[in-house]
């Protein structure tokens, strides 16, 4: 492969949780074009792109490797060729925990699970979301009830874009960044956060 390869990596992100979460240590294998399995997690530079991404393979053709964050909504939108791919993510460390990260049928298995776990705390934050702003309405107390007087969006200048985080009560509850157009906001407070509000990357991607 081209690129220079690291046997462990600091991962960034929540679009593959639960399996991976923020800060999580990733350890890396190298493996040959035809070791890539659909349902294997790999890293990878996107087309036209020097941030590092970590997604799920789902499917190999003659046009390239397609993949997919396991919380996404959406397949990503380009076409990965070989030399791109880093390699595969083999293992975790979480504090003083590692854990195996399954590839093959195993990890297509893992990430439909977490796409139907995120669709439904989704629909559940959406149905319960005009509720918690009836109750803000019509209590005397609703603005101490706010969660969202808290929030506060903060950015950084990076070397490859602009990375937003939203801040509540001292705690990075959200990141937006550089080439994604979607946020990455924790599960517990997403009823609090309209989304569409925030600002919005200025750079096309995927998260």
């Amino acid at each position: 492969m081209g690129n220079p390869f690291p046997q462990i990596l600091a991962y960034e992100g929540g679009s593959m949780e639960p399996v991976l979460k923020t800060s999580d240590i990733l350890h890396l294998s190298q493996c040959r074009d035809t070791h890539f399995r659909c349902g294997d997690v790999v890293a990878f530079r996107p087309p036209g792109c020097s941030d590092i991404v970590v997604h799920r393979i789902t499917s190999r053709s003659h046009r390239g490797i397609r993949t997919r964050g396991d919380s996404n909504s959406h397949t990503d939108s380009w076409n990965l060729t070989t030399d791109r791919i880093i390699g595969r993510v083999v293992q975790r460390t979480r504090g003083n925990r590692v854990r195996s990260v399954r590839g093959g049928l195993s990890g297509h298995l893992c990430a439909l699970r977490a796409r139907y776990v995120s669709s439904a705390v989704t629909g559940v934050s959406c149905l319960l979301r005009p509720l918690y702003h009836a109750l803000l309405q019509s209590l005397p107390l609703g603005r101490c009830l706010s969660v969202r007087q808290g929030m506060r969006v903060c950015s950084f200048s990076r070397g490859d874009g602009i990375e937003f985080h939203l801040i509540f009560a001292g705690r990075v509850i959200g990141r937006l960044l550089p080439h994604r157009d979607r946020w990455t906001i924790r599960q517990s407070f997403r009823i609090f956060v309209d989304e569409h509000a925030l600002p919005r990357g200025t750079s096309p991607g995927t998260s």
